[in-house]
């Protein structure tokens, strides 16, 4: 973390709110794409973005070392989007394309598997996969927001993936993640 983020996140600690709004604001398009993954709808995405910051603000004085401060936020946006209530599962897997209703009959039903796939998967391997595979964020990217090394992700995320495949297939789908 550098110096004036660091400053900014030490400031916040003590109660600066201006600091702390700093931070936030930097950081908010992050936050919401993840959310956005965990969602894969705007509006829920927007409303949980701002309970996660909320939280945050409530609990910033609780962060021990400044320069953990993007995990300490990763770890306060996952908590909140976990306990969100569900609407549905998010899926791995493009929109329906046509009109034919046998297919989108098919589709559904593969989403469903999908899902239920997903929902099998510990919440580290289904957050891993949806920013690389839903969200498309580069892998420097979610190895901040984990803080990890990329290359602890990249094994992380063929762990998940495989996990992914042998929960599909038990689901009686196949799913082409590269």
């Amino acid at each position: 973390m550098d110096g004036p983020c660091r400053q900014q996140v030490e400031a916040a600690r003590r109660g600066d709110r201006e600091a702390c709004a700093a931070l936030f604001a930097a950081h908010w398009s992050m936050v919401h794409a993840w959310m956005l993954g965990f969602t894969r709808d705007r509006a829920e995405a927007e409303d949980l973005t701002q309970q996660a910051f909320l939280r945050a603000w409530t609990k910033i004085a609780q962060l021990r070392e400044a320069g953990r401060f993007l995990p300490w936020l990763r770890t306060v946006a996952r908590t909140v989007a976990l306990g969100r209530p569900r609407r549905r599962a998010p899926v791995l897997r493009p929109e329906p394309v046509g009109d034919d209703p046998a297919l989108a009959l098919e589709d559904r039903e593969r989403a469903r598997r999908v899902d239920r796939a997903l929902a099998r998967l510990p919440s580290l391997d289904r957050s891993l996969l949806l920013l690389v595979y839903t969200e498309e964020l580069p892998l420097a990217r979610v190895a901040a927001l984990e803080d990890m090394p990329v290359t602890t992700l990249r094994r992380r995320l063929a762990d998940a993936l495989a996990r992914f495949r042998a929960a599909a297939q038990r689901e009686g789908v196949t799913h082409e993640l590269h």
